[in-house]
């Protein structure tokens, strides 16, 4: 049945890539005119690293310009070989060197090796097939924070073989801070090449958003007044287009379940209840069971308690409480603790430090997300999918 709402939704997802990206040109043409070299075999490698806030449109600019060498490169019978790995679902440096050998080298048994004898392996089998590769680490900040002997990894790299056989890069970043934590000869070569991505201003918030619009939605079905609210939400989240395409997407489903053929402002006001500027539905799918475990916990107890905060104690107690009413065996401590700081910086939780009021100094936990309720039954059917279901769980203080 037609949608009176849509006409095609998955403009309105980031997976979606536009045909073209209004103010980017700029940054992609820098992509392009970077990367064209290498399709050439006497040309060495390239390195180049974007960086800027979420929703500033790194990811976009990628896929076009990764489109564009592809096209290229099947014009001039280039063998081109481009790998983009999400680090939002590939967030582990043995979980990245392990897709690159199952690629290059697929009958390399991966027990019995190092992580750097399985990465500098792989390298040398796509040098001994000819390919020229390009290797785009999209989001590469946790890989970066929690692995700082990455950027020494890919310099050795650069070390095993004749310059112009290695794989080229692309690095996007959401900030440069996580080269302060590394070796200044390893990340010596990465900041020769850099592309800064600012936020969107308002007056372009607009000009893309009418632009995705005419593809998203069906006519009339986004009043502007409508739009120009949403326009507002996402100038005061800093230019985010992530969270408004988020926000215009919830809205228009809730619409269009209410049998509405207009997407008001009603609908968005609800929609903002619902979704965080900081992640959206798609990046929870791609949480492990245990930090999804460690989300589920953090929300129960924020909506519960209705603080704006809790302890990483009582996090940690809840946490499993949790695994045992699933059936499943708690990390300890210290993973824990990572992980919480790896959900921190990817923008699923919030973390500081205790000031006054509190005796001592403890981590204090918060969830940037207004309906806790909603988040808690998202996650709850995302972790059912994959456990042995457990009689669904009512969000009440004594659950857990």
């Amino acid at each position: 049945m037609k949608s009176k709402i849509f006409k095609d939704r998955e403009a309105l997802t980031s997976g979606y890539t536009p045909k073209l990206s209004p103010y980017r040109d700029y940054q992609l043409r820098r992509l392009i005119d970077a990367f064209t070299p290498i399709l050439k075999e006497s040309e060495p490698p390239v390195q180049v690293v974007a960086y800027g806030g979420i929703g500033v449109g790194k990811t976009m600019v990628a896929r076009q310009m990764r489109h564009s060498l592809e096209f290229k490169a099947c014009k001039e019978e280039a063998s081109l070989r481009c790998i983009h790995i999400d680090c939002m679902k590939e967030r582990t440096l043995g979980g990245i060197i392990r897709l690159l050998a199952s690629l290059f080298s697929p009958t390399m048994p991966l027990r019995g090796y190092s992580l750097e004898e399985t990465f500098l392996t792989a390298i040398r089998e796509a040098r001994a097939k000819r390919l020229r590769v390009l290797l785009i680490i999209d989001g590469a900040d946790p890989i970066f924070k929690s692995n700082p002997k990455m950027a020494v990894l890919l310099s050795r790299m650069y070390e095993v073989s004749p310059k112009h056989t290695n794989p080229s890069l692309l690095i996007t970043l959401r900030s440069l801070d996580v080269f302060s934590q590394m070796e200044p000869w390893a990340i010596r070569s990465l900041r020769k090449n850099v592309i800064e991505f600012d936020n969107y201003d308002r007056d372009q918030l607009e000009a893309i958003l009418k632009y995705r619009v005419r593809y998203a939605f069906q006519r009339r079905a986004l009043p502007k007044e409508t739009l120009a609210s949403c326009i507002d939400l996402a100038s005061d989240q800093g230019g985010n287009m992530k969270y408004v395409l988020e926000l215009l997407k919830k809205a228009g489903e809730r619409a269009e379940s209410s049998g509405r053929s207009v997407v008001t402002f009603n609908h968005i006001s609800k929609a903002v209840e619902q979704i965080s500027p900081s992640f959206t539905f798609e990046e929870l799918e791609d949480l492990s069971t245990h930090e999804k475990l460690i989300m589920l916990s953090s929300v129960h107890l924020l909506d519960s308690t209705q603080r704006a905060c809790i302890s990483m104690g009582e996090l940690e107690e809840a946490y499993i409480k949790l695994c045992k009413i699933y059936g499943l065996r708690p990390v300890g401590h210290t993973w824990l603790w990572k992980t919480v700081g790896t959900l921190s910086m990817l923008g699923f939780l919030e973390k500081r430090l205790s000031g006054l009021g509190r005796k001592g100094k403890t981590t204090l936990i918060e969830v940037p997300i207004k309906s806790k309720k909603h988040l808690y039954k998202q996650l709850s059917s995302l972790i059912r999918r994959r456990t042995a279901e457990p009689p669904e769980l009512e969000l009440s203080q004594d659950t857990l």
